[in-house]
């Protein structure tokens, strides 16, 4: 009975051993996490900022375009 005790502890400190571990490593996983989120999100941010200039850019070159054209031929 004893060594079925002893063993239960055992394992119960190996699974704690285990978790600490784990954390410790998850940790040093969110910082890679962390880094890889914040080069996605600038390049992200910084390609939809050209795509958003370059359809606006486009939206004011057809106004102007019309414009032309209604003043060139009316």
């Amino acid at each position: 009975m004893k060594n079925l005790l002893v063993s239960k502890k055992l394992k119960a400190g190996l699974l704690v051993a285990a978790a600490v571990a784990s954390g410790s490593a998850a940790a040093e996983a969110a910082a890679e996490v962390t880094a890889a989120t914040t080069s996605f999100q600038a390049f992200f941010t910084d390609n939809a900022n050209l795509i958003g200039g370059v359809m606006l850019t486009a939206a004011f070159v057809a106004i102007g375009w019309k414009w032309l054209k209604g003043t060139a031929f009316s």
